[in-house]
């Protein structure tokens, strides 16, 4: 087992109760265009002690228990969906090289790497990328995180005409920046877009 029973017993699984389109808790389908087609999560971000330390040990200390848990149900959900298909490739949401460096690995990239051996695709960092900025998207509010994500993500020089795409991230909170990278992925000509996220957080900041 990669937790211990206690902190196992505190994960709260997503369900019927998320949209199954955005993702999210509270639908923003009527709010805003979305620009995936399905999205898939594991898990709520509830904010319980278990689950602040099991998150925070993964993006800062390279604890991967948590990556196998979230992969595993992400794969099981992916398999098992009425709409499952075969992904070309699974992206992670990009992590500015700055902060990358600094802490030795992109959680998101972990993710997809995991994902991409439990589907049979392939995992790419080579797609989207991130700018430096001061500001962090957990410390913005809804309408701050929409107006600094699309300030932050860029594509690369690269076109993906006709694939069919799993973009990946560890949290969403509001969904701005997953938006943002699937338009992106949209543009450089992806026929498909899906997400996954390991977590999403209960209520919009």
């Amino acid at each position: 087992m990669l937790s211990c029973e206690k902190c196992f017993s505190s994960i709260c699984w997503t369900d019927e109760r998320f949209c199954p389109k955005c993702g999210l808790f509270k639908c923003i389908c009527g709010e805003r265009e979305i620009p995936y087609e399905r999205f898939y999560s594991a898990m709520i971000y509830n904010g319980s002690d278990e689950v602040v330390r099991a998150f925070s040990s993964f993006k800062y200390h390279n604890n991967l228990n948590l990556n196998g848990i979230l992969c595993d149900m992400l794969a099981y959900k992916i398999r098992n969906s009425d709409d499952f298909r075969h992904y070309d490739m699974i992206i992670p949401m990009p992590m500015n090289k700055f902060i990358r460096h600094e802490r030795g690995y992109n959680q998101a990239e972990i993710m997809s790497e995991e994902l991409a051996k439990q589907l049979g695709s392939v995992s790419r960092n080579d797609i989207i990328f991130k700018k430096y900025s001061r500001k962090f998207q957990h410390e913005l509010n809804r309408e701050e995180r929409a107006a600094n994500a699309g300030k932050q993500y860029y594509a690369g020089n690269v076109r993906i005409d006709g694939k069919t795409v799993l973009l990946c991230d560890d949290i969403v909170t509001t969904g701005s920046s997953v938006i943002k990278c699937a338009s992106l992925l949209r543009e450089l000509g992806a026929e498909r877009v899906d997400a996954a996220a390991g977590a999403v957080t209960c209520h919009i900041m």
